[in-house]
């Protein structure tokens, strides 16, 4: 059928109607862009907020300033007079200061239901991944050096995967070269522990090597702890990585029944002030501990807590 009238001349309605269909097919393209930047928006937030994305977004923060700089920062302030106990209760604090603002910013409408069982198995976490963990860690540090137990920071792979394989959470194909890898480098990081805690010339091996393989005493030096706890403080730390990597391993579980990071790292922050703070009554009575200047000490729980 063709639109015209009586004198041949077009009908302006096909004009009309084309004129229409492309300033609707435009607002629905409107729309449709609309929606995805809504959809964009979501669907980036809840990436940012699953633990895969959340490493990945530290882990540069954690190559510049991760193990390395809070041990030596640790260490000054150790030799400088803060209790490893008083680190602890105000590094935990400050974390869950920090925490609480990307808590209320990411997890306001998606924080899930809290049920008693969750708190207990985050009070269980807090105490593995943060109250043994940096207690045993700090303490091994002051009988040892940052050198060291930057060193000994290699055993937490080496650990997670040997405690997941005992608890059958990690199967290992040792036909496989992948299987063959696992085994061989948790051997090397055991060794390579082995190696830092007990081969000290004159000491521990008395003979085999005519001065220790790594020396960081000073004899000179005003601060420092005597050579006798150098097994000590490295058995300590060993056992902060036990306990860490019991962490990692259970925090995934937990995870999975209460999928909010950031308010669960609050929970863990403060949880552990709380159980550090019941040693601290017993270990740390003297009030001149907790007091706080603008020294090397606030640094080092500043930086650690960052």
């Amino acid at each position: 059928m063709l639109h015209g009238n009586a004198a041949g001349v077009p009908s302006p309605l096909p004009e009309t109607f084309r004129k229409w269909e492309t300033a609707r097919n435009s607002w629905k393209r409107a729309e449709s862009v609309s929606e995805k930047k809504e959809t964009f928006h979501v669907d980036w937030k809840r990436e940012v907020l699953s633990r895969k994305h959340l490493g990945n977004i530290s882990v540069p923060f954690k190559r510049v300033s991760g193990p390395g700089g809070a041990s030596i920062t640790m260490k000054i302030g150790f030799a400088n007079g803060l209790h490893e106990l008083v680190f602890v209760v105000y590094r935990n604090l400050i974390s869950t200061i920090l925490f609480c603002p990307f808590a209320l910013v990411f997890e306001r409408k998606d924080r899930p239901k809290l049920t008693f069982v969750v708190m207990m198995k985050i009070f269980v976490l807090s105490a593995l991944g943060s109250t043994i963990h940096l207690n045993a860690y700090s303490y091994g540090l002051a009988y040892t050096s940052a050198t060291v137990a930057s060193a000994l920071n290699c055993l937490t792979p080496s650990l997670t995967f040997l405690i997941a394989f005992l608890l059958r959470m990690e199967k290992v194909k040792i036909t496989s070269p992948k299987g063959q890898a696992k085994v061989l480098g948790t051997l090397i990081c055991i060794a390579g522990t082995l190696t830092v805690t007990f081969w000290r010339g004159g000491f521990q091996l008395k003979g085999l090597v005519d001065k220790p393989l790594i020396n960081i005493y000073n004899p000179k030096g005003s601060h420092g702890h005597v050579k006798q706890n150098w097994v000590k403080g490295a058995t300590l730390i060993t056992a902060s990585k036990v306990s860490w990597s019991l962490w990692l391993i259970f925090q995934g579980l937990v995870h999975k029944m209460y999928p909010a990071p950031f308010s669960m790292n609050i929970m863990i922050s403060l949880f552990a002030s709380l159980q550090s703070s019941i040693l601290a009554v017993v270990f740390a009575r003297d009030v001149n501990l907790w007091k706080l200047e603008w020294d090397v000490k606030l640094l080092a729980i500043v930086y650690s807590a960052i």
